[in-house]
């Protein structure tokens, strides 16, 4: 499946049951673009182990933590009308061990991205916004 928005090759993965409504749809399974990181709901089957590696080596290595940053990234879009999906989805992610934080940073400086939203000034607003 190739991205919406750029043609790029996309990752399916599932979502997992508490964060689907932090996703687009409510979807169960989404399509993760491999350079620009956009996200869409999805019916097409996935692998029970996605490889998010061959997006960028910057993702968590859990199947399930590195969907909740894709689907975090996708809400950075817009920090004002996805607050709480936003601190919700944070709080899940650093509850389970990831370093939010770090892996935007590491995400925004990867060469291989060209990620939609600007990872960079986000991770700025976001570390503000993040009770």
């Amino acid at each position: 499946m190739a991205c919406s928005a750029c043609g790029e090759p996309t990752v399916v993965a599932a979502v997992p049951e508490t964060i689907r409504q932090h996703a687009p749809d409510d979807a169960d399974r989404i399509a993760i673009c491999s350079t620009c990181l956009s996200i869409v709901s999805t019916d097409t089957p996935g692998t029970e182990a996605p490889d998010f590696t061959s997006i960028s080596g910057a993702f968590p290595a859990d199947a399930e933590s590195a969907v909740g940053v894709a689907v975090l990234v996708h809400l950075l879009d817009s920090l004002v009308h996805n607050r709480e999906s936003i601190q919700s989805l944070v709080d899940w992610l650093e509850t389970g061990g990831t370093d939010v934080f770090l892996v935007i940073d590491r995400l925004a400086t990867d060469p291989s991205l060209e990620p939609a939203v600007d990872l960079e000034r986000r991770r700025t607003q976001l570390e503000q916004f993040v009770e």
